[in-house]
């Protein structure tokens, strides 16, 4: 998309292509040209090696973020400073990210590209571009205000290269996440696997690693074993032997299903007492969003609003800017209305937080009888958030809990070329937004429908296998709010009627007024 708006400047683009053997000279031969803009630039020297988005050339200060906002007479300028008798080829980097957030990380990789830049031409510009998610110019970074700790960043990587053992590597830390390290998290991923290390214990904290270490305790298997351990640490050590547990199966039998346990709560309302009945209007609901429509925008795009009922008939609704959002919005909460008022013990099953703030949201902005009726059903907890049943119900041998994890319980296995996750379904309504092409912008979107449509599944075969537990385990439900009618004062007789069909109020006491007017 960056490359297109680039070409339809009118400015001349040179392409190292990705296949090209000698991607180095080549780049070197059009930095020393002069070329107008560099695309695919590969760069390295002994020690540093990689492919810039965009090499921009900048004599004299051009400011190029003018020219990519259609100036043509900063263009103009440019072109007549690389004809004077004294031009030298002097280049920016310009980064272009799909996250709309600016990182420590891109500048560093745009200083590195600058490094190598100057290593080639002798002289770099002082410019530095990142072009960043949903943003309709770059944004501009001086280079001069990071080069010393570049430089210190630098001399300690190369300090690390000097002392490094290839046979020997070093163990990730546990100070961030595995999956935060972009191109190394697969190769630390084997490493810390084969380490058994504690990063991979579900909900373990970095203190709490420590601590372990101190006690001479730096490995699964070591923490499952652990004897009389403090209460603070029971809950882990469980959560390592099941995980243990399902490395064994799957070592026997790379599809087996992960070792559990289901968490009783007593009386309380948590977990499976927290998990209604089955309802034939019931809904398994989720949301397809795009944050990088808040840069510019506002706020971000629920561009898909997925559904499936018990038969697994899904329903899937596209919007593609605010006004249709809000038309999908109030259509689904007139859809899920109906349902309730047919059945009152009817239930919306999501997966984590991100539905229900979605859904206040754009109904704020609704406003009128859809934000009420919206209002109504999340005070008669229609609304059932599976992942805080999940988390609160089982201790599951897996290093998370989130819903790909959760339906190998159920025996679901996806197709090798569904989504990985949410964010890859990010990354794939971005191209669709970006492209012009019909055929594949269909294609863009017939892919995130059907990795859409699983997940909606996936909650319904989440759902019956829960009941399945809750049933084996004998933990009666709990119904709606029953703890705190009870502590209101509301007799038996008056919480019967809050599940009489037609009965819609919002508040427990609208909703038995409707109930006494309806018997």
């Amino acid at each position: 998309n960056v490359l297109d708006q680039i070409r339809s400047l009118g400015i001349d683009v040179a392409v190292v292509e990705d296949d090209d053997p000698d991607k180095w000279g080549r780049t070197s031969k059009f930095l020393q040209q002069g070329r107008e803009v560099v695309y695919q630039a590969g760069l390295r020297d002994g020690i540093l090696s990689g492919v810039a988005d965009f090499l921009l050339l900048a004599p004299g200060g051009i400011d190029w973020i003018s020219i990519m906002k259609g100036n043509k007479q900063e263009l103009k300028r440019l072109r007549e400073v690389r004809q004077s008798a004294d031009f030298r080829p002097t280049y920016a980097v310009l980064e272009v990210k799909l996250s709309g957030t600016a990182k420590s990380e891109y500048v560093l990789q745009a200083l590195c590209y600058a490094d190598l830049v100057e290593g080639i031409t002798g002289t770099v510009s002082d410019d530095l571009y990142l072009w960043l998610g949903g943003h309709e110019a770059p944004t501009h970074v001086h280079r001069n205000k990071f080069l010393h700790y570049f430089r210190a960043k630098r001399a300690e990587f190369k300090d690390f290269l000097a002392c490094f053992d290839q046979g020997i590597p070093p163990s990730p830390k546990p100070d961030r996440p595995v999956d935060s390290l972009g191109p190394w998290t697969a190769a630390a991923t084997e490493q810390l696997e084969r380490e058994d290390a504690l990063q991979f214990v579900s909900g373990i904290r970095k203190a709490q690693i420590e601590r372990l270490n101190k006690m001479g305790i730096t490995t699964m298997a070591q923490l499952a074993a652990l004897q009389n351990p403090a209460a603070n640490l029971s809950k882990l050590r469980q959560q390592a032997e099941l995980q243990r547990e399902t490395k064994r199966r799957r070592n026997l039998d790379p599809n087996a299903t992960p070792a559990y346990r289901v968490i009783c709560h007593g009386g309380a309302r948590v977990g499976l007492a927290s998990l209604p009945p089955e309802s034939e209007m019931d809904i398994y609901f989720d949301l397809e969003g795009f944050p990088l429509y808040a840069f510019e925008h506002q706020e971000g795009l629920e561009y898909l609003f997925g559904f499936s009922d018990r038969e697994r008939n899904f329903t899937e609704l596209w919007a593609h800017d605010h006004a249709k959002e809000e038309k999908i919005a109030a259509q689904f909460i007139r859809e899920a209305r109906s349902r309730w008022e047919r059945d009152p013990g009817m239930h919306i099953y999501h997966y984590g937080s991100y539905e229900i703030t979605a859904l206040k949201r754009i109904a704020s902005r609704i406003a009128g009888k859809v934000d009420r009726e919206f209002a109504d059903m999340l005070e008669a907890d229609v609304f059932v958030d599976l992942y805080r049943i999940v988390r609160h119900g089982l201790m599951l041998g897996e290093r998370s809990y989130s819903i790909k994890k959760v339906e190998k319980l159920c025996g679901v296995s996806r197709e090798e070329d569904d989504l990985a996750d949410a964010q890859s379904s990010v990354g794939l309504y971005h191209r669709f937004r970006c492209s012009t092409v019909k055929e594949e912008r269909s294609k863009l979107l017939t892919t995130i429908a059907d990795y859409n449509r699983q997940d909606c599944y996936s909650l319904s075969d989440i759902v019956d296998w829960l009941r399945k537990e809750q049933s084996k385990e004998k933990i009666q439900y709990i119904p709606w709010k029953i703890q705190k009618l009870e502590a209101e004062g509301l007799s038996e007789e008056q919480i019967d009627l809050l599940n009489t069909p037609g009965a819609c109020g919002g508040s427990p006491h609208r909703r038995i007024a409707d109930a006494e007017v309806i018997v």
